[in-house]
């Protein structure tokens, strides 16, 4: 696929006091076969499209990434290139697709990283006197720019899958080309950061006896509320906010829980490799090949992803890692994230796991759901059926490889037609 385009067609104009400032993004899992320079002014002597272009990366509540999530990133545009975003010479780019962020749906769970980011960039645009058609959102959310379609809103929404073409930059297809397998545990499930739906995942697990490759920390070092303690109240807060959309059918047995997550923590940290993700990025390429090995050496993978709540869908590293390191895959994560990968030519495992939880609405029973497929599986005789799926998991790592380049490209090409 070509889209015409030559190297350096797109032009980053560098904001002042952004933490971006002469930052190539293309090295931070974005736009690997690159295709932007930075540069101070416009200059309408360019062949290409110039953009101003934010991007959140680190601490959402950090000086001045908040800045996207309220809409005041705008006031960061010189007053000078202001005439030149009016007049469609320059567009505005609030980047957000490596976060799970998405907007403020009604009648959902939206208890952290919901934000209605276009209608705040528009207010905000207006303020200052920027067309707000000129401004585009883009979002990791993939249901995201479907739903924004109909809030009145001029700002531009673009849900991207930024892991489907960022990810496999990090890595080189030859050394993941041929894997080692040789399963002697049954499954690996690594919850490197801690998250609700990730503590009551490993309870789960660690109830069952087939022996597995499991990783959760004691505590995060400047993550307030990270111990699997702090999971329990979390869940109970979901479900005393959301009595009508978290549990629905009171699957969770509350005291219970909580007495078993506070033994559980005396066993913490579950450990599955040495990369101390106080300091390193989760999805940076050491992160990536520092567990390479275990998941060769198990059956399946549980994937936990980054959000498994409310109507957001988001797929990050977490899904693609089993798939570079081919190996068969359950997900707790976001309802239909099955459908959407199916939906981008992946195969998945349905013909040894029963994925009907893909299409379950109540976030609680669709993890349950989850889990019994898992203990299904751990009861059978999983080695087989892991020998029963080996061409699916080898059409999904190379699919990967191939789809990636062209999605970068879709992005590309879309922004430049924008």
């Amino acid at each position: 696929m070509s889209t015409g385009l030559k190297k350096n067609d797109l032009w980053f104009l560098t904001i002042p006091n952004w933490i971006n400032e002469k930052y190539d993004i293309s090295k931070h899992q974005f736009l690997g076969k690159s295709h932007v320079t930075y540069v101070d002014n416009y200059d309408a002597n360019r062949t290409g499209k110039h953009f101003i272009w934010f991007k959140h990366i680190g601490d959402p509540n950090a000086n001045p990434n908040y800045k996207i999530y309220d809409g005041t990133v705008l006031d960061m545009i010189p007053d000078k290139w202001i005439p030149l975003i009016n007049e469609g010479l320059v567009t505005v780019v609030v980047d957000t697709a490596e976060e799970s962020w998405g907007p403020v749906y009604p009648n959902v769970i939206t208890h952290v990283d919901s934000a209605d980011v276009h209608i705040l960039l528009e207010d905000n645009a207006l303020r200052i006197g920027i067309d707000p058609a000129q401004v585009i959102w883009l979002t990791g959310d993939m249901n995201a720019q479907e739903y924004c379609k109909y809030t009145q809103c001029d700002v531009t929404v673009k849900s991207i899958c930024q892991f489907l073409f960022s990810f496999p930059h990090l890595v080189e297809k030859k050394d993941f080309q041929y894997p080692k397998y040789e399963p002697d545990k049954f499954l690996i499930c690594p919850n490197r950061f801690p998250k609700a739906h990730r503590g009551y995942t490993v309870s789960k697990l660690l109830e069952i006896n087939e022996p597995m490759r499991i990783s959760f920390p004691s505590e995060i070092e400047n993550v307030p509320a990270s111990t699997i303690v702090d999971c329990h109240f979390k869940l109970l807060d979901r479900k005393r906010s959301y009595t009508n959309l978290f549990d629905t059918k009171n699957l969770i047995n509350w005291q219970q829980q909580e007495q078993h997550f506070r033994k559980l923590h005396e066993r913490m940290p579950l450990v599955i490799d040495d990369v101390d993700f106080n300091i390193n990025d989760c999805a940076g390429e050491d992160a990536i090949s520092s567990i390479h090995d275990y998941y060769h050496k198990s059956g399946f993978c549980l994937v936990t992803e980054t959000w498994a709540e409310g109507h957001k869908l988001f797929l990050s590293d977490a899904i693609l890692a089993p798939i570079l390191n081919q190996i068969p895959f359950l997900v707790i994560g976001c309802r239909h994230t099955l459908r959407y990968l199916r939906s981008e030519g992946f195969e998945t495992f349905n013909s040894i796991i029963d994925e009907s939880y893909d299409d379950i609405k109540d976030d609680v029973e669709r993890w349950e759901a989850v889990i019994q497929q898992v203990k299904l599986l751990s009861i059978s005789d999983w080695q087989a059926k892991r020998d029963q799926v080996q061409e699916i998991v080898k059409h999904n790592f190379y699919h990967m490889f191939a789809i990636a380049p062209h999605k970068e490209q879709e992005l590309i090409k879309w922004l430049y037609d924008f």
